[in-house]
């Protein structure tokens, strides 16, 4: 017979359980309209892969204060999740080369530039960005396979999210960066700042998250050529490489899944 003490000090069987397992992630509408389902419990990536910065564990620091955990001890702080006014999008696209595509909305429509190695979360290096067409709104949207023609080959969802353009203010010899949260406001400095040849910008994204800048420069290959730079912040993470992360945001796919997958009807993308 057990006694009274031997069971007090006999763990319970739910002890021992990582907190927050026993729920499953929520349906989220997001700006784009899609619904979209939490990777499990945790937010984070199957086994094995990496976890994107500001997602899962990997999140932005925070000013607000730690909440108190059930069963005692500390849980990591409430991250207040902010969204840009304005939506983006990058997608990884086999057709003759490997690239990204970033999409940026500016004007009612999707001004993009191929990206050969992908953007970086490194503030060390700065990626090549050359122009392409613009592309409608809707195109954000799409994941699949390309047909035979222009562009051919399959096309993921790498990344999403909304984004707010900076403009630069100084007091005195301090010079800081304003994010413009307006819409009407934040298109026309977007545009704006794509003309002049310098775009700043803050992406909520779910791989990509904090301040960038587009750089027009001198032409590679004949060809106008921009550069995608990661501004210092607390979203930097040094050695950042974009092909560590080889999954849809969207459907969690990865490429070899999506090229497996029927061909789209769409007749071209750039």
């Amino acid at each position: 017979m057990t006694s009274i003490a031997e069971a007090r000090r006999r763990p319970r069987e739910s002890e021992g359980r990582r907190p927050g397992t026993e729920t499953r992630g929520r349906a989220v509408r997001r700006r784009t309209g899609r619904v979209t389902t939490a990777r499990g419990a945790t937010g984070r990536p199957p086994p094995g892969r990496p976890s994107p910065p500001g997602a899962g564990g990997d999140r932005p620091p925070t000013d607000s204060a730690a909440e108190p955990e059930a069963g005692g001890g500390r849980a990591g702080p409430r991250v207040q999740q902010p969204e840009g006014c304005l939506a983006f999008v990058v997608h990884k696209h086999r057709a003759t080369s490997l690239h990204y595509d970033f999409r940026l909305e500016v004007g009612g429509v999707m001004p993009s530039w191929s990206i050969p190695k992908g953007p970086s979360l490194d503030s060390s290096v700065k990626r090549l960005a050359l122009p392409t067409s613009d592309h409608d709104l809707d195109y954000r949207h799409f994941e699949g396979v390309l047909p035979p023609g222009y562009g051919a080959g399959p096309v993921m969802i790498w990344d999403e999210g909304t984004y707010n353009p900076e403009v630069e203010t100084e007091d005195g010899a301090v010079r800081t960066r304003r994010e413009v949260t307006d819409p009407k406001e934040a298109d026309r400095i977007a545009a704006e700042s794509l003309k002049e040849g310098n775009l700043k910008f803050v992406l909520y994204g779910k791989k990509l998250r904090g301040s960038f800048a587009l750089v027009r420069t001198r032409e590679f290959a004949g060809k106008e050529s921009w550069l995608l730079i990661k501004h210092r912040d607390s979203c930097s993470v040094p050695g950042y490489d974009a092909k560590d992360y080889d999954f849809s945001v969207v459907t969690d796919r990865t490429m070899a899944q999506i090229a497996a997958g029927p061909t789209s009807k769409l007749e071209s993308f750039g």
